[in-house]
């Protein structure tokens, strides 16, 4: 890992003129040096002594100021003056600094090609739990900004499909799935809690498998795989399969690991099949299936499937562990 202990600012900044302006303060900049980057109309690399700060200019519009504190610091002071002093429309610019976990997460040092893991449906009671695995290298997680890609929380319900596609597009044999659909997480739920076991470790079963999916085609002695974090990293370990172990995966769990383009396309992937799932499980039953995890819709739309179907049926559509069910099922309701 590299320090930890870097600063980071994004800006969106689509004023052509301002993209030149800030460049040329950069390279004005004493120990700056242009650069060229895949998906970049620029990168520049301004050097303090032993420290770097590093400015790109994403051709989408994206600007991005990392490096530590102190140098950091000098630098994004320069470009928001200039940004404030300029008149440019408000809108055509915004920055954001990052949490110390985000930081932790953009700090990591995962190699040339790296892995990232994300689900979907966890917390919804209606349709499946979805596990998603993305392989980039530097250059592909480049053209993932450039589409705009970043946490599935982040983005519509309608975009998420268009993006998914194109992540698919860009990613070809280095993107996989892994779906249960809610017969099958009933029954494994029901198996890993005969064991002793908790959700988290269905959750880590299911990562294991996209994992071991992707890595059956995309072979590597050593790679590190970041996991958007869920419970003990234990639960993890113990989960990964003999491929995984075979190629010796150097395995990384952190909270808001979404900030790491791999991780963020892998969200998307997830979110997407999750929602494909749930309309065809809709149509399967002919009610709406709300998302989340208990609140009146979803209680009613229970019941509903309970009057077309039966109560054996509401186990096709929905995590029966959650205390939804409960709700559903009161006597005399439905």
């Amino acid at each position: 890992m590299e320090n930890a202990n870097r600063a980071y600012s994004k800006y969106k900044l689509t004023d052509k003129g301002m993209q030149q302006k800030i460049r040329a303060l950069l390279l004005d900049m004493p120990g700056a040096v242009e650069e060229q980057e895949a998906n970049c109309l620029y990168r520049a690399r301004v050097r303090r002594g032993a420290e770097e700060v590093f400015v790109r200019q994403f051709l989408s519009g994206t600007l991005t100021v990392d490096g530590p504190p102190a140098s950091f610091a000098e630098v994004d002071n320069h470009i928001k003056k200039l940004l404030a002093t300029t008149g440019v429309p408000e809108g055509q610019f915004s920055s954001g600094k990052l949490t110390k976990q985000e930081q932790a997460v953009k700090s990591l040092d995962l190699g040339n090609r790296w892995i990232g893991m994300d689900e979907a449906g966890k917390g919804d009671y209606f349709g499946s739990l979805v596990s998603a695995a993305v392989l980039v290298d530097e250059k592909i997680a480049a053209i993932l900004e450039t589409l705009g890609v970043q946490d599935s929380k982040r983005i519509s319900d309608e975009r998420i499909g268009q993006l998914a596609t194109q992540i698919n597009q860009v990613c070809g044999q280095g993107a996989r799935v892994v779906s249960l659909k809610p017969e099958a997480y009933n029954r494994l739920y029901t198996e890993f809690k005969a064991e002793g076991k908790k959700l988290n470790e269905l959750l880590a079963w299911t990562h294991a498998r996209a994992l071991e999916d992707l890595l059956v085609v995309n072979s590597h002695n050593q790679i590190a795989v970041l996991v958007d974090q869920f419970g003990k990293e234990s639960y993890m370990q113990r989960a990964l399969l003999q491929k995984s172990k075979t190629l010796d995966v150097k395995l990384v769990q952190l909270p808001k690991a979404e900030v790491n383009m791999a991780v963020a396309a892998a969200s998307i992937l997830a979110r997407a099949e999750f929602l494909k799932s749930l309309k065809q499980l809709a149509k399967e039953c002919g009610v709406e299936l709300p998302k989340g995890g208990s609140n009146p819709q979803i209680i009613a739309a229970g019941r509903k499937v309970l009057e077309k179907s039966g109560e054996t049926s509401l186990g096709k559509v929905a995590k029966l562990h959650f205390k939804t069910t409960g709700e559903v099922l009161q006597k005399g309701l439905w």
